[in-house]
């Protein structure tokens, strides 16, 4: 038996139920408070993040074709079908619909286009990977014009120090 300051009593038994409530009190009220702040984090965390944007169809088959050297051209039959097609190197490839604007229907039929050239044709589409490349290796970056090149061909810039030329 415990005796308490104001003169009462209380048995050990007693006691222990007390502390065993106020424990699993204790408990429920962290275990609730963790689920509020996971509630919140979820809530606060960003819905498009750079892992989950997709790339634009349009400059993605710009993009692709730049690469594998092919030539693109939308066909626009928006005014009479309401339709923009895509030809790749003069053979149709994709097509995208669309009555309410033709922006719509012109990424529909890049992204169409895209979709089939994966499939027919075993292209790789992914672009991703080579934006991340290594540019400066000049095994993977050719084309452009070597840094020891004379480039006083080009015309100045205005405001520069032979501006005065006209």
């Amino acid at each position: 038996m415990v005796i308490l300051r104001d003169g009462g009593s209380i048995t050990l038994l007693e006691l222990t139920f007390y502390f065993i409530c106020l424990y699993s009190l204790i408990l429920f009220f962290l275990q609730f408070l963790y689920s509020f702040v996971q509630f919140v984090k979820c809530l606060l965390e960003p819905i498009i993040n750079p892992e989950t944007i997709g790339r634009h169809p349009s400059t993605e088959l710009n993009e692709v074709c730049q690469k594998k050297n092919l030539k693109l051209q939308f066909i626009d039959l928006w005014q009479e079908f309401m339709r923009v097609d895509v030809l790749i190197d003069g053979e149709l490839v994709g097509s995208g619909k669309c009555g309410s604007k033709k922006e719509i229907a012109h990424n529909r039929a890049a992204k169409n286009a895209l979709e089939n050239m994966e499939k027919k044709s075993r292209i790789s589409i992914s672009t991703k990977e080579d934006a991340t490349e290594d540019v400066s290796s000049p095994s993977k970056c050719t084309g452009g014009p070597d840094a020891s090149e004379d480039l006083s061909f080009l015309p100045k810039c205005n405001g520069g120090l032979d501006s005065s030329e006209d």
